[in-house]
């Protein structure tokens, strides 16, 4: 290489790493702190761990780990913690100095990025907002995570065809979320929005404000309370964007067509009116961009009063004392935000004050108290606008009932018969897209089977509509009904959502992915696969072992549920063992309603008893069953050979092969006993029940009722 260009090139990457070190706005660790409390907290409304709970299926929530890739490696995070990577990682994503940070800078009056290094074109960056919204795998260096990009993770993971595909684009996805709040947040720091590269700020004696932010004593998170806390005297209360305004359309398309862009900037901020002037008094509510209300009331190390901005304006200002340290500052109050402490007065300007003179002239600073009101006015926005970026990429909900489409002889499913009702809280229409249905299950050898449907098109779902259809397996696949309770489904819808509207360019460019939306399928009315502890998935109630008499034991375990009921020998007096759930409350006081179609499934293991005890002539002394307890008096009671028990003449009484998957059709079991079924049924609880009774004398021998049961569940089949 000749030493000419070699000199050069050497050149040009000192002053690169100089220019990304000093790009970066608030620090990463600032960064990383903001992100993982909005992710674990309840703002403006959402709770990111309700939501991947209830909305995607994901039991743990913001506690759950995915595995993802951090440098070319594999890594394992909880979902906030992923977060808080993405807020490290949009600064540096290999190591220190890289070019990302050129495009985190967007000024309002321009619309312009970076001008370069002292705004000669070197080095220049792209508007925060157009980088933000790059189209689909073209925002680089170091990896895609423009909006679209990782609209596209979330779609990916939503249909992934295993577990650990899912779990890769996942955690893609929540980092890819934490990178683009990183650029949200770079809009509340001064020189980020009025164009200031801020290039020296590592040097001796050289405080900026995101140097200040990240200072300890400033800024920590509580570990009691987990609140952001500025130099402890106050917590950050969130100030969220007007989220009614992300309806509307964006004000940057085509180049940023998703709403979302209005977050950074409405584009009300502008040069206009009579005077030629932007108006400031615009950036008081909290419908404006963060970029417009930075750049209008607050100055930055080189953008002081006189530079090219109108605002602040010195004229807008009187000069206040602040009793700690004696300094005069300038305090606005002019149209816009009333900054007490908008900047020092330099300690010069007290002589210059006894000279004829401009008081524009005066020398000022920026100190520690103009930086702590700053944190105070600019920190609870960047939280606030933070999740509302979540807020907004999440506000797509489904609510979905699902039905087995099943074989002819019900051995397999084929597919699921869904009906889905747009529940979005926004009040949004989801059109021009479709509906698709990804699968998983444990085949019987523990391999992990995939299955998923064609794509269903929708046209329009308007807010509070439902539509219905069937998804079938492709290619033929079905599902073993013994299988059934390890089938884990989701939902993905793709399209338009309101404003956010999938869009394409004619070179192929995605410029809009498109709103994606999940939602995990119930696949049962009722599950209990005794999967968890021993409260299962429902509020089930087990006897105690403290309400027995002494005269034996009572055990109930999980793996399946365990339940052992034992009397000692020398003992006559009774003994029971029961697990009990009701369906019955205030929402439902008359139980869960069956429908004509619905069908009960149960997998019993084990179903024993050592030694019938004696009993009178046509009497029992022992029950140990399923029972089913429905409306008017109706009940099924399963069991074994010489454990039943006579009820009433409205019970349906049926034996069943232990170890095999038993599914049954509710109403048809009532219709085969010739018991007339209540219109409508209600089920009203169920339990599993071990009784000893009362024996006349003492037995010389222990008697000892097993149960295990894998699984019981309702499910309604397709109509």
């Amino acid at each position: 290489m000749n030493r000419k260009y070699l000199f050069g090139a050497v050149i040009s990457q000192v002053l690169f790493s100089i220019f990304a070190v000093q790009s970066s706005a608030l620090e990463i660790r600032t960064h990383s702190q903001i992100n993982e409390y909005v992710s674990r907290k309840v703002i403006d409304g959402l709770s990111l761990d309700v939501h991947l709970k209830n909305q995607l299926g994901i039991r743990d929530g913001i506690d759950t780990q995915f595995q993802g890739m951090i440098n070319y490696k594999p890594e394992r995070f909880r979902v906030w913690q992923w977060f808080g990577k993405g807020g490290d990682k949009e600064d540096s994503p290999l190591h220190y100095a890289d070019t990302r940070s050129r495009n985190h800078y967007h000024e309002p009056l321009s619309n312009n990025g970076f001008s370069g290094i002292g705004g000669t074109g070197f080095l220049p960056g792209e508007s925060a907002i157009f980088w933000f919204q790059r189209p689909l795998q073209t925002q680089s260096p170091y990896g895609f995570y423009s909006w679209n990009d990782v609209r596209g993770y979330f779609y990916d993971a939503l249909t992934a065809p295993d577990q650990a595909t899912k779990e890769r684009k996942l955690a893609e996805t929540f980092r890819g979320l934490g990178q683009l709040m990183h650029l949200i947040q770079d809009m509340s720091v001064p020189e980020h929005t009025r164009d200031d590269g801020h290039y020296i700020g590592s040097l001796p004696l050289v405080t900026h404000y995101e140097q200040w932010v990240a200072n300890t004593n400033n800024v920590r998170i509580s570990a009691a309370t987990g609140q952001i806390l500025i130099k402890e005297t106050y917590l950050v209360t969130p100030k969220p964007f007007d989220f009614s305004k992300l309806k509307d359309p964006s004000p940057f398309a085509p180049a940023a067509p998703v709403p979302v862009v209005m977050l950074f900037d409405t584009n009300r901020y502008t040069w206009s009116g009579a005077s030629g002037l932007p108006d400031p008094s615009v950036t008081k509510d909290n419908a404006i961009g963060l970029s417009e209300y930075t750049n209008a009331n607050f100055l930055s190390p080189d953008t002081m009063f006189g530079s090219r901005f109108p605002f602040p304006a010195i004229g807008e200002c009187v000069l206040t004392v602040d009793s700690r340290n004696g300094r005069q500052y300038f305090s606005s109050r002019g149209q816009g935000e009333q900054v007490e402490h908008l900047v020092a007065r330099g300690w010069m300007g007290y002589w210059r004050q006894f000279f004829p003179g401009d008081i524009s002239n005066y020398p000022v600073k920026l100190d520690s108290y103009c930086y702590e009101e700053y944190a105070q006015k600019l920190l609870p926005k960047a939280v606030g606008y933070s999740a509302s970026l979540l807020k907004y990429f999440f506000r797509g909900q489904l609510a979905v009932q699902s039905f087995p489409i099943y074989t002819q002889d019900y051995h397999a499913v084929t597919g699921l018969k869904l009906r889905i009702r747009n529940v979005t809280p926004s009040g949004e229409t989801m059109a021009n897209g479709t509906f698709s249905v990804s699968c998983t299950y444990e085949s019987a050898g523990g391999e992990e089977i995939s299955l998923s449907s064609m794509d269903y098109p929708v046209i329009e779902l308007l807010h509070g509509h439902q539509m219905e259809g069937d998804f079938v397996f492709g290619d033929g696949n079905s599902l073993p009904i013994e299988r059934f309770g390890s089938l884990q489904c989701m939902l993905a819808f793709r399209g338009d959502l309101g404003n956010e509207v999938e869009q394409t360019e004619f070179d192929g460019d995605v410029t809009s992915f498109g709103a994606v939306v999940g939602k995990s399928i119930p696949l049962s009315k009722f599950n209990e696969p005794w999967d968890k502890t021993l409260t299962g998935n429902h509020a089930w109630y087990h006897t105690g072992a403290d309400t027995q008499p002494a005269n034996g034991q009572t055990y109930n375990g999980i793996g399946s549920l365990i339940k052992d009921n034992i009397r000692w020998a020398g003992h006559a007096t009774p003994r029971v063992n029961e697990s009990y759930i009701s369906f019955k409350s205030v929402g439902s006081p008359d139980g869960l309603y069956i429908s004509p179609n619905a069908r009960l499934q149960f997998k019993i293991d084990e179903l024993s008893i050592n030694a019938i005890p004696p009993a009178p002539p046509g009497m029992t002394s022992n029950l140990q069953a399923l029972e089913l307890h429905f409306n008017q008096g109706r009940h099924f009671q399963f069991s074994k050979e010489g454990q039943f028990m006579y009820f009433n003449d409205t019970t349906a009484y049926a034996t069943f092969p232990l170890g095999v998957p038993v599914d049954l059709g509710i109403r048809e079991l009532f219709l085969a006993a010739g018991i007339e079924v209540p219109q409508p049924l209600y089920l009203e609880y169920i339990n599993f029940i071990q009784q000893l009774w009362m024996l006349e004398q003492p037995s010389s021998q222990e008697h000892h009722q097993r149960m295990r049961v894998d699984y019981i569940r309702i499910v309604e089949p397709a109509p």
